[in-house]
């Protein structure tokens, strides 16, 4: 699923399925748009160091791992952040965890769900 907004769709289906948001105001969406793209943040990177656009993609921030630590620093950011929303752990792995699955059953690009572990 290339398309951001296409990511963004998912991600709040999968969001409001797993955890029915108390509201949904333009805070929460604009986090939940960066979340469910946050995986093609590899992109970017592998244009800066190689000039290659899809060199790494679909590696480190396409795992479950990557999910894992997205969700730990965004739950966390309202206790340093004032003005950022309180976000459930849960709601923020799901936000970026739609993506990778969306790419799994969209894509005819591996995934690599347990990386570094490579299952092929």
């Amino acid at each position: 699923m290339p398309l951001f907004l296409g990511h963004f769709a998912v991600g709040l289906l999968t969001t409001s399925t797993i955890e029915k948001p108390k509201t949904t105001n333009r805070k929460s969406l604009i986090i939940l748009f960066l979340l469910a793209n946050s995986p093609d943040i590899d992109i970017a990177i592998s244009w800066l160091v190689s000039e290659s656009l899809y060199l790494h993609h679909r590696t480190f921030t396409h795992s479950i791992l990557f999910a894992v630590v997205m969700a730990i620093v965004f739950s966390n950011l309202y206790r340093y952040i004032s003005s950022f929303p309180k976000l459930s752990y849960k709601w923020c792995y799901w936000a970026v965890m739609s993506h990778v699955l969306a790419d799994y059953l969209f894509s005819p690009w591996k995934v690599t769900f347990l990386w570094p572990i490579s299952i092929n």
